[in-house]
């Protein structure tokens, strides 16, 4: 079987040095999402890029994707706050602290793939910088719901004006068993209980490269983590209510 939360992590590699948007969406701006942030890595001679998203969970810390920040120091980390741009624009801040659900080994597959992030300095709140409530325990996504999805993943643009503009689009939350069945057929590992798939009936929306560790929101409540994607088959988001517990005593 392939491993599809490895398919996810080579796809955001190759994507830092040119991520833009989200499969089939439009563009948005930050005021619309005031609670996402972009997951900075610096590389070799401080080349800074946007690897991952992620949501805003207080004055200090982000929710995101384990498998954004597992390898590496937090030295090699930085946060962009109130950026409808994931490479310009509003407040950048250091890391200085990094927590993960798990201890990870990876690869081939990172299991809860869930973390948080601490701010070094506290992140002012405005108009384009907010929190956005997250799914409680017992908070549950009804079957074929819609979601929206926000994120800088994707491939390029057509217009290149739009590269690095935040983009969304429309899902519907997938039942699990059928999502299952879909990546049982396609022989892929299938996705747990405590993930959520969202696709669309056409399936020429997704999640994309780069928007990993971004949220899903349903109703304006943040409600998954995404994951792992494999074009042609639902998105993979690890389901928040799973882990609200863990994130509260984390953030």
């Amino acid at each position: 079987m392939r491993v599809f939360a490895l398919i996810q992590c080579i796809a955001t590699v190759a994507a830092m040095t040119s991520p833009s948007r989200i499969l089939g969406g439009t563009v948005t701006s930050i005021e619309q999402y005031p609670s996402m942030v972009v997951i900075l890595f610096v590389f070799e001679w401080n080349h800074v890029a946007h690897i991952c998203g992620g949501s805003l969970l207080n004055n200090r810390s982000v929710l995101t994707a384990a498998h954004c920040v597992f390898d590496a120091s937090v030295s090699k980390y930085r946060i962009r706050v109130g950026s409808t741009w994931s490479n310009s624009g509003g407040v950048v801040h250091n890391i200085n602290g990094i927590f993960l659900y798990d201890t990870l080994d990876y690869p081939p597959m990172i299991i809860h793939d869930i973390g948080v992030i601490r701010s070094a300095t506290n992140i002012e709140y405005s108009d384009y910088t907010r929190p956005a409530p997250i799914a409680g325990t017992t908070y549950v996504v009804p079957d074929n719901d819609y979601i929206w999805a926000a994120g800088w993943g994707g491939p390029d643009p057509e217009d290149e004006s739009e590269l690095g503009q935040l983009r969304h689009v429309k899902f519907e939350k997938v039942n699990l068993d059928v999502c299952k069945k879909l990546f049982q057929a396609a022989n892929y590992v299938l996705p747990a209980d405590y993930m959520i798939c969202v696709g669309w009936p056409t399936g020429d929306r997704s999640q994309y490269s780069g928007d990993s560790g971004s949220p899903i929101f349903h109703n304006g409540v943040v409600v998954g983590v995404c994951s792992a994607v494999v074009l042609g088959l639902p998105s993979v988001n690890i389901r928040v209510a799973n882990f609200t517990n863990w994130i509260v005593e984390h953030s």
